[in-house]
């Protein structure tokens, strides 16, 4: 066996170790238990686990195919280098090849092919909404942990100098999250692309036929909601009687409903200008009522309940989502994985900017030095 023969062997045997598992030092970076959101953070740990997973052996298929190719055009003084440009773009390709070879491997038909890439495909989709459910919980504690240096400032059980120990702390932590995320996002977005290739392939047609990507939504941020696009709901209050429905926060503004007597009413918090008047969610869109006309218990008598105009609403604090600007129906499994997967990194990438937020004004307010470590959400930002 001569030398380049051998190096292309460690070449592919090389592959087939990276391409289908996650080593112990690859995660022992996100297993600082000394982090006060650990056990938030360590299902996105686990996701990534099984995200990171091979499928069947489609990297070490394209590895092996891509590097036979490359030592065969390469010629003889050359081999070598080009057996290993040839195994890198094999397996970029062949994890799509090497899974549905799989596939082909269990004699299936091609429909029962298509039922398992659906079923694969809506698996990971689940995990990605899963995956946005866990960042909301993770970046939530990030939230609290924020807080409490905000109340230890306050209440100067802090001192400048611990505050901003605590809040670089922080940062650095928030960094390790989205840095967990990112690979999150790259290695589910491998997954979804070999399978939606392995379909194209079973059905001979172009990818973009199996996911067409104009008509996948896009996801808006909180601070670029269109105006009429429904907030979060912070409380659920009633009408005290037939209550006009207006489209902004004055009785100048136009009559776009009305309320009737106990009609229970989402609401989103004081409007911004015009604190007597209550953000609403009414028909799916943004609307206002006026805080005398709205009660957080049914009338049941002749007695006047107490009103939110007596006794104000507080508007929560807390962080704000995207929305989605469209909707799902019509989609395949394809499709609305990819609108899984955009729902993770856009809620991540707003919630981690609003934290980085909060963290820059808790330094102007508290007087803190925070120029060494930022001001955004530094990897979402580079996307």
């Amino acid at each position: 066996m001569n030398i380049v023969s051998k190096r292309i062997i460690v070449l592919l045997v090389s592959t087939s170790v990276l391409s289908g598992c996650v080593t112990p030092g690859t995660m022992a970076k996100y297993d600082d238990k000394t982090d006060a959101c650990y056990a938030e953070s360590q299902p996105l740990v686990s996701i990534e686990k099984k995200f990171n997973e091979s499928l069947v052996t489609g990297a070490v298929v394209g590895a092996i195919v891509g590097g036979l190719v490359g030592a065969l055009v390469g010629g003889k003084k050359n081999r070598a280098g080009a057996a290993l440009i040839g195994a890198g773009a094999g397996a970029l390709t062949g994890l799509a090849a090497g899974y549905l070879k799989g596939k082909q491997q269990k004699g299936l038909s091609q429909q029962q092919i298509l039922q398992e890439i659906n079923s694969d495909t809506s698996t990971d989709q689940m995990r990605l909404t899963q995956t946005t459910g866990v960042v909301k919980k993770l970046t939530d504690c990030r939230f609290s942990q924020l807080q409490r240096v905000r109340n230890g400032l306050d209440s100067k059980y802090l001192t400048k100098e611990q505050a901003t120990n605590e809040l670089k702390k922080i940062r650095e932590q928030m960094d390790v999250d989205q840095k967990l995320i990112q690979e999150i996002l790259d290695d589910s977005g491998k997954r979804l692309d070999a399978y939606a290739s392995a379909e194209a392939e079973t059905r001979r047609v172009e990818k973009s036929m199996v996911v067409n990507a104009s008509a996948v939504p896009a996801w808006i941020p909180p601070e670029d909601r269109a105006p009429g696009a429904a907030a979060a709901v912070t409380e659920t209050l009633y009408a005290l009687g037939n209550t006009n429905v207006r489209s902004g926060a004055s009785t100048r503004d136009s009559v776009v409903g009305s309320l009737s007597k106990n009609q229970k009413v989402d609401v989103v918090g004081p409007a911004k200008d015009a604190p007597e008047w209550y953000e609403i969610v009414f028909k799916s869109n943004t609307a206002f009522v006026h805080g005398s006309r709205l009660a957080r218990n049914k009338v049941k008598g002749t007695s006047d309940p107490v009103t939110v105009a007596e006794r104000p609403l507080q508007k929560a604090d807390g962080l704000r989502d995207p929305v989605l600007a469209g909707s799902t129906a019509g989609m395949n499994s394809h499709e609305r994985a990819a609108v899984a997967q955009a729902e993770v990194e856009a809620v991540s990438e707003s919630r981690y900017k609003q934290l980085a937020a909060e963290i820059d004004d808790i330094g102007l307010v508290g007087g803190l030095d925070l120029l060494t470590f930022g001001r955004d959400a530094r990897l979402f930002a580079q996307a």
